[in-house]
């Protein structure tokens, strides 16, 4: 899978995919040309997990918006996206 440099830690959690972040056009002719070799992108699964738990906002800052927040809640105990316009 190649895809911006800026979201390959996101996609190389997901297990059994080969991930290759570049940071140009001319990066990935490179690699499908095979004129340059690259390394594909590995996290530490654990670590991302521990870094996604610290948060420094929470939902006591809010004032109102209780349909709001309780959409987000539904939503996160449920582990669902949310888009918010």
């Amino acid at each position: 899978m190649v895809l911006p440099a800026a979201n390959a830690r996101e996609a190389a959690v997901v297990e059994g995919v080969c991930v290759f972040g570049m940071k140009s056009l001319n990066e990935v002719m490179a690699l499908v040309n095979g004129a340059q070799t690259f390394a594909p992108t590995t996290v530490d699964i654990g670590e991302v997990f521990r870094q996604s738990s610290n948060y420094n906002v929470d939902f006591r800052e809010v004032r109102g918006q209780q349909a709001a927040k309780r959409a987000l809640e539904v939503a996160a105990a449920g582990s669902h996206n949310m888009l918010m316009m």
